[in-house]
């Protein structure tokens, strides 16, 4: 039995994963951190990427979770491998192992998501480990993530962004969201994706934690790196009235900022 998750993203787009285990475990206590000073991932070098993920995990055990979420494509990419071996007794999460395995029955499969996963070559692996073997079209959407940092949904920009990206994966059977940030973009995804299904690797990770179990108070604590009050004022579009503390970076590690 799990009684605290801990989950990170590059910014709020993880919020999605904590909004999809709120509905599938409403008692889960659990602590997210949001990189904001460093988002948006996708387009870092992987060394890079791999560096905030050992930095923000060892926060993350040092508040006594006992489960680990990865709320964010990339890192699962990069860090997935290195945070298995770092925490053998922990449950582990990857978006891409979650995104993977809700294409079953797919005769094909499109991939949305940032240009770190994209080159990364994780979906593709990932679904052919899970016995696909149906076509796979993936698009990089570098302007999906600061359009919901940025708190541009709705607008005629992120209509466009999502027209143009969207004709690219058109036509397959499941498109999967492969970015935490991009279920707040789903109306407009929709729009130009009728046929398709769409797949958000969040709801397999709370199907997964579901089967394990948890228990608590329903307690969600949330740390920022970047500007508390935008971090907040966004991150309310996924857990409204959410609260977060800041925390700094200091030499590869994270404090606290009293």
């Amino acid at each position: 039995m799990i009684k605290k998750i801990g989950l990170y993203d590059s910014g709020v787009g993880g919020l999605s994963v904590v909004r999809a285990i709120r509905r599938a475990l409403p008692g889960a206590d659990m602590v997210y951190t949001g990189d904001t000073c460093h988002v948006p991932y996708g387009e870092k070098p992987f060394s890079e990427i791999l560096e905030y993920s050992r930095g923000i995990s060892a926060f993350l055990a040092g508040k006594d979770i006992d489960a680990l979420v990865i709320a964010c494509n990339v890192s699962s990419a990069v860090a997935c491998g290195y945070l298995l071996e770092t925490y053998p007794g922990m449950p582990v999460i990857s978006m891409i192992e979650c995104g993977a395995a809700l294409c079953g029955g797919s005769g094909s499969v499109g991939v949305l998501a940032t240009e770190g996963t994209v080159k990364s070559g994780a979906y593709p692996a990932a679904l052919s480990a899970a016995g696909f073997r149906g076509a796979v079209a993936q698009e990089a959407c570098p302007e999906f993530v600061p359009i919901v940092e940025g708190n541009l949904l709705g607008t005629a920009f992120c209509r466009e962004a999502c027209r143009r990206h969207c004709q690219k994966v058109a036509g397959a059977d499941t498109v999967i969201l492969g970015c935490t940030h991009y279920p707040l973009m789903l109306e407009a995804i929709r729009e130009f994706l009728p046929k398709s299904r769409i797949a958000d690797p969040a709801e397999e990770a709370a199907r997964r934690l579901l089967e394990i179990g948890a228990e608590g108070g329903g307690r969600l604590e949330a740390y920022t790196t970047g500007d508390r009050e935008q971090f907040e004022k966004t991150a309310s579009l996924f857990v409204p009235g959410i609260k977060a503390r800041r925390l700094v970076w200091k030499e590869g590690r994270l404090e606290e900022d009293n």
